[in-house]
């Protein structure tokens, strides 16, 4: 087997998954490369999401009780300080005979695997890999689970595929008084789930027929050869000297902008760019910069749409008759409404699903002629503001066309 020793880091489950969806990612986060600069936002967002997770898997944690954690329940597994007290607490716990254990962490060669919860009985050992996403059978969150099973039987640890699961949150629960733990998740059978697919990740499709041949056969050996090839490919990339050479695609955005798209377009304008086009397919944006066209001004006429055409021209375009028509049709009042939503993966609120959206403030700027009165609601979301949100709006009076922000 590999031992992964570049910057004396461990080569974790997120390491694999950046590599599946892009080597260089992959490359220069583990060079350590400096990372775009976060600003408030993003660095609330990334909090934000962060002690949802906590939260999430502390839940799941509750359908398995009297169980052991490997780390703080309030806390999560990121520094390589972290994981080595996990992997020995994981080690500690299991020759205690413990038989239920919250983020077991396991290291061969410093390759990393955790298991959001361990369950051990009679020798026997089931599995469970926890995914926030509501869709789960795409083939990355299926090659990370068995990129983790590649580990445990790497160290001798039997595998019994009919106990490897993965655990997500069920779109379609509504909460009722209290958190039916039950119903809020969903949980999965590997060997039972069926690959629909990428979730991103660059990988041919032969990778999917090895995939489901590993699924459909229930042969480990074909998890050892897919998965190692794939370890053996990263660590050849990263011993080199220079980063993977991998074009510009959709997984530059998707489903967030890389930290460190900011070192991989620096070519591109930041105005005017082919990249911007709107409705661009991204194979077509691909096809453009491999011409050298980085700019939409340059890109052949007939290979744009006529909205296309008219966004790229630099020109304003005037339906003179259409807005002389919608500003006939106002009233002499008009109401500019904004509303401001948060979502939570585990829900808070009665008859509130998983990722649902939950109004919890609004602006509304009521113009007449030439002047402006403003009114406004805002929550601190520590209750259920939606009842509240919709009391203010009646008891403001106002009725009348709106324009939404």
């Amino acid at each position: 087997m590999l031992q992964h020793k570049i910057n004396k880091k461990y080569f974790t489950d997120s390491d694999f998954n950046d590599g599946l969806v892009c080597e260089k990612k992959l490359y220069l986060n583990k060079k350590r490369y400096k990372a775009s600069p976060d600003n408030k936002i993003i660095s609330l967002n990334k909090e934000k999401l962060m002690y949802e997770n906590i939260e999430f898997n502390n839940e799941f944690h509750k359908l398995f009780p009297y169980g052991a954690n490997t780390i703080k329940s309030n806390s999560f597994i990121n520094e390589d300080q972290d994981i080595k007290k996990a992997i020995s607490k994981t080690k500690e716990l299991l020759n205690k005979k413990v038989e239920i254990i919250y983020n077991a962490v396991f290291e061969h060669s410093n390759f990393i695997a955790h298991f959001d919860v361990l369950v051990t009985k009679n020798g026997d050992y089931s599995f469970y890999k926890l995914a926030t996403a509501t869709k789960t059978n795409n083939a990355r969150h299926i090659l990370n689970l068995l990129y983790k099973l590649y580990i445990i039987k790497s160290i001798g640890i039997n595998i019994n595929l009919n106990n490897i699961f993965i655990a997500y949150p069920n779109k379609d629960y509504k909460k009722g008084t209290g958190l039916e733990l039950k119903l809020l998740f969903k949980i999965d059978r590997l060997i039972d789930i069926e690959i629909s697919g990428s979730g991103g990740v660059m990988i041919g499709d032969t990778a999917f027929d090895e995939i489901r041949d590993y699924l459909n056969n229930k042969k480990s050996n074909l998890l050892i050869k897919f998965i190692q090839k794939k370890l053996q490919h990263f660590h050849k990339n990263l011993n080199s000297n220079s980063s993977p050479k991998i074009q510009i695609g959709s997984h530059c955005t998707m489903p967030f902008d890389c930290t460190f798209k900011h070192y991989c377009w620096k070519h591109i304008p930041k105005k005017g760019s082919s990249l911007k086009i709107v409705r661009a397919k991204w194979s077509d944006k691909v096809k453009w910069l491999n011409k050298g066209i980085l700019y939409a001004a340059d890109v052949p006429q007939g290979e744009l749409s006529e909205r296309q055409l008219k966004a790229t021209s630099r020109k304003v375009f005037l339906d003179k008759v259409a807005i002389k028509k919608y500003l006939d049709d106002l009233s002499e009042k008009i109401y500019h409404f904004d509303l401001e939503t948060v979502q939570f993966v585990t829900p808070r609120y009665q008859d509130n699903a998983p990722y649902e959206q939950i109004p919890f403030a609004y602006s509304i700027h009521l113009q007449t002629g030439e002047e402006l009165t403003h009114y406004n609601f805002f929550s601190d979301i520590t209750g259920d503001p939606r009842e509240k949100l919709i009391k203010s709006l009646i008891n403001s009076g106002q009725v009348g066309p709106i324009s939404l922000s």
